[in-house]
């Protein structure tokens, strides 16, 4: 589960992504990946900042608003921030800051 500063609130359940919606008659709504693929980590920063890895672990998804879509790279974690910004750990253990459609290695 994640929740955002902006009371976002987000599940994973059976590999899909579950959020929760006050105005909807079940409380949650369901948002899949495609091709009924599955997420193992999730992570919100904002109702339009949704962030989550993939079954294979290493895989990057991103929610565009409508469906998800894989992004470039490889990580096994992945955190979104209120302002937009996702921060992941890559698979060698890296940290990363998406920026401007591309993952950058941050130098630690």
């Amino acid at each position: 589960m994640t929740v955002a500063s902006d009371g976002t609130t987000l599940g994973l359940g059976g590999g899909t992504v579950w959020q929760f919606t006050q105005n909807s008659s079940k409380g949650w709504d369901g948002k899949a990946l495609p091709g009924g693929g599955i997420l193992t980590q999730i992570s919100c920063g904002s109702a339009s900042t949704l962030w989550g890895i993939g079954a294979d672990g290493k895989s990057y998804y991103q929610f565009n608003g409508s469906i998800w879509v894989q992004v470039t790279g490889s990580g096994k974690q992945v955190s979104a921030a209120a302002d937009g910004t996702a921060w992941a750990i890559g698979t060698d253990n890296s940290v990363s800051r998406y920026v401007n459609n591309a993952w950058t290695p941050l130098l630690v």
